[in-house]
């Protein structure tokens, strides 16, 4: 019986360097849209390749990626289905993919929204056990402000620490998440601070962020997160054209 779904149209794609990759997006969107659904079974392999008029070889890929971002599954004799809970594990990035300016500006963005709103809420609703962690990881920055490695470490438990004490479980999950990208940019912030030697530029803004949590100013901590972050991006000479605030 032929796929109901399989008569609908993909929307037209571009043959990109890897047309299996275009493949598996647009597949993915159909079932982001809950146009394939849980536990439904996916067009065959033929009907797909009809669709996007691609051979076995590049669906199979396309397939392949898919189920490696476990959107869907492979059932011996019976087809793929899309998983249960597909869009549980629809959040992907390229983690320790930062070759790029692009690719490091995008993650600092990213911060940029989170974080930042982050430290005001912090400073609304932090614990004085909270507040304490923060002033111990301050310390061990500033122990280590001209080291890279185990600085970055204490750089990360810091904003890490004040995602907790948003008490926002999806904040403090979503950093988790994205902890081996942050702690590359957060090494490549500080190394290139050290190389120009104004690591303690650095952590001046990480104490301006500890002390309006500590004084329990939303709009300080904020302001203070942000002042932070474009200042890191311009020391990644990511914001070059424009004026350190």
């Amino acid at each position: 019986m032929e796929h109901e779904k399989s008569r609908e149209s993909f929307d037209a794609i571009t043959r990109p360097k890897r047309l299996s990759d275009a493949i598996a997006r647009a597949i993915a969107s159909r079932i982001y849209e809950g146009i394939f659904r849980p536990s439904e079974r996916l067009p065959t392999e033929a009907q797909l390749c009809a669709e996007f008029d691609v051979s076995r070889a590049v669906v199979r890929e396309a397939i392949a990626r898919l189920r490696q971002d476990g959107l869907v599954t492979s059932r011996q004799g019976r087809g793929v289905f899309v998983t249960e809970r597909p869009l549980d594990r629809a959040l992907k990035f390229k983690v320790g993919d930062l070759r790029s300016e692009r690719e490091l500006l995008w993650i600092y963005e990213l911060r940029l929204a989170l974080e930042t709103g982050a430290a005001a809420l912090a400073a609304e609703r932090r614990t004085r056990t909270q507040l304490a962690e923060l002033e111990k990881q301050l310390h061990e920055m500033e122990a280590t402000a001209d080291g890279v490695g185990y600085g970055a470490r204490a750089d990360l438990a810091f904003h890490r620490t004040i995602a907790e004490a948003s008490h926002n479980p999806y904040h403090r999950d979503l950093l988790d998440y994205l902890a081996t990208s942050l702690t590359e940019t957060i090494t490549l912030a500080r190394r290139n601070a050290t190389e120009k030697g104004v690591p303690t530029q650095a952590q001046e803004e990480h104490r301006l962020i500890y002390e309006a949590i500590k004084e329990m100013n939303p709009a300080a901590a904020r302001k203070a997160a942000e002042h932070h972050l474009l200042n890191g991006m311009r020391r990644l000479i990511l914001l070059s054209d424009f004026p350190e605030t």
